[in-house]
């Protein structure tokens, strides 16, 4: 496998960090120097729209309740990008960069010569960073130390944990095979000792056999009235309360990602890490990034307006107050920066929205035939797809689109207009359809781009549609959406033709049923996300003022006193900062 940038990046960045003579390093960072926090947290809900926090906060009790009063919510933060995706998201966080400039184009992409890549791939060492091209703010802060600062990135998902921890950091994630923390060559010879230990513990056994119950009174839920909902797909958890884990090891260590008890398994590798690490302890400011993801599988699965995930928040809640008890331990929240967000938001089921809008037209409450997908069964196998269209009054509202089946269609439409047999379209990762450039005469490339652009824009629940030469050229509008769009383009890995769907509708490769809900658009439901920044000495209440979470790296850089990311287009939230340094 060809590699998609010099392998000596990390290699050079390791050299600065730990070749640099200690006498230059920044004097700020000194072990007495009580002025800069000894940790920073980076707390990254998945899938955490920017509206849930203000939905809820009357509900919460604990973690979220004391982030909230002791930190300032910024309520009108957005990405400025179009593929709001996990690996998307939560690059930036960790760089205050584009995809153009940290080079996460989405969670997979093709590179040139249509080699599929998975975002942390690595053909060395198994799982790495090194298709990340913008340091991070762990990168940064370990070379502007020489070497003194450390950064730890841990999760249920390896792409979740790789990124934030940069180039330079330990990252940890959780493998639903084994039921196990693990990491990769890159990080480690060998697994460290504590890594271990916490796995010799048999962690996910305790859940076998259990269910997931709701915390509180059904009746104390806003959508404690709508749990058995036909389109949910909660595979082998089942679409209603109480949802069984299993009965088996092997099924408990799959399930248990889609349920609160995910977030809690991480915390507890979290803190087994900070103890054998002593994070926060050693002098120097350390940097610790946690990705809690049941949030996103359990939205994925039952959608962000329903009682698992309206459940599962409240859980996490407790979770997250634990995390900051156990920090305040350790380490002391009143020398800790604590930073709160989300890779991206997501939208309500298609067929939620729909039946909401055809019940306030007709009266009728249950769900039309072509809102549905067909039955998931229980051992979570996908059956066959439904239309990718709707045909009723209220397709406007919302429909769910195939990428796979556009692909074969627009070849088929291809194949006959060019008067050839080879498919002309060679993949496709959402949301943008990728040539097969050594079947066609190059010159011809724009003139293809541009036939296919016509097909698509064609299909019904396709809104937009944009050719590489065109965001190459940066000749699109100027409108909001286009404008994401062209943030999110990169000219190595990005498709030839990009699509956006039709505000309400999904848009994924397949339709399994695999998904109820879906993000991945640049509409506000996917963009919106919340920023909450609790520091020592930092303001409280919260802004309306627009921001991005790329404003996020630079924001810590000026509190540590030390460069942004390399590849860093986000400005400082000003108002965040301690009032020493405003």
């Amino acid at each position: 496998m060809s590699p998609s940038r010099p392998s000596c990046f990390a290699t050079v960045l390791w050299l600065a960090a730990v070749l640099t003579p200690t006498t230059t390093a920044d004097p700020r960072h000194d072990a007495s120097d009580t002025s800069r926090p000894k940790l920073v947290l980076m707390i990254t809900i998945d899938q955490l729209r920017g509206d849930m926090l203000p939905r809820y906060e009357k509900r919460f009790e604990a973690g979220l309740e004391r982030l909230m009063k002791e930190g300032l919510l910024y309520t009108n933060a957005h990405y400025p990008y179009a593929t709001t995706f996990t690996a998307v998201g939560h690059a930036t966080l960790a760089t205050g960069a584009s995809p153009i400039d940290h080079g996460i184009v989405g969670n997979q992409w093709f590179e040139p010569g249509l080699e599929k890549m998975y975002c942390v791939q690595d053909a060395q060492h198994g799982q790495s960073p090194r298709n990340l091209t913008s340091t991070t703010i762990g990168d940064e802060l370990i070379m502007a130390t020489a070497g003194k600062a450390r950064a730890f990135s841990i999760s249920v998902k390896d792409r979740a944990a790789i990124l934030p921890g940069g180039q330079l950091g330990k990252a940890f994630w959780y493998d639903r095979r084994t039921g196990s923390f693990i990491t990769s060559r890159y990080y480690y010879d060998a697994a460290p000792s504590w890594l271990n230990d916490f796995n010799a513990g048999d962690p996910t056994a305790r859940w076998v056999g259990k269910s997931w119950t709701l915390l509180h009174d059904v009746s104390s839920y806003v959508y404690g009235a709508q749990d058995d909902r036909a389109y949910e797909i909660g595979g082998p958890l089942g679409n209603t309360f109480p949802h069984p884990l299993g009965e088996t090891k092997g099924i408990v260590q799959s399930t248990l990602r889609a349920t609160p008890f995910g977030d809690e398994l991480l915390l507890e590798a979290a803190r087994a890490l900070m103890i054998a690490e002593e994070i926060g302890q050693r002098g120097s400011t350390d940097f610790l990034a946690i990705s809690f993801s049941a949030s996103d599988y359990v939205g994925h699965a039952f959608g962000p307006n329903s009682l698992e995930a309206e459940d599962n928040l409240l859980r996490l809640d407790r979770t997250l107050g634990k995390l900051l008890s156990f920090v305040d331990e350790q380490v002391g929240l009143d020398r800790t920066a604590v930073v709160l967000s989300s890779d991206h938001g997501v939208d309500a089921i298609p067929a939620h929205r729909r039946q909401v809008i055809r019940s306030a037209h007709s009266g009728d409450v249950a769900p039309a035939e072509s809102d549905l997908l067909p039955a998931s069964p229980r051992d979570g196998t996908s059956t066959a797809p439904p239309s990718h269209d709707h045909d009723d009054d209220f397709c406007q509202f919302g429909g769910r689109l195939a990428g796979f089946e556009l692909m074969k269609r627009a070849n088929a439409h291809l194949r006959e207009q060019l008067g050839t047999e080879h498919d002309i379209v060679a993949a496709y990762s959402d949301p943008g359809f990728y040539l097969d450039l050594a079947a066609i005469d190059l010159s011809d490339v724009g003139a293809i781009e541009t036939m296919l652009a016509d097909f698509l824009i064609a299909q019904t629940g396709v809104a937009r549609v944009f050719t590489r030469t065109a965001l190459a050229n940066g000749t699109v509008p100027g409108d909001a959406v286009a404008q994401r769009v062209l943030r999110s383009f990169h000219p190595k890995r990005s498709a030839n033709v990009a699509i956006v769907q039709d505000q309400g509708w999904y848009l994924w490769e397949r339709m399994e049923t695999t998904y109820a809900a879906m993000h991945g658009s640049p509409y506000s439901y996917d963009t919106h996300v919340p920023i909450l920044i609790r520091t020592p000495g930092g303001p409280t209440g919260r802004t309306a003022r627009a921001v991005t979470p790329q404003d996020i790296a630079p924001t810590l850089a000026q509190i540590l006193g030390i460069l942004s990311p390399t590849g860093c287009s986000g400005e400082p939230l000003v108002e965040a900062l301690p009032s020493s340094q405003r």
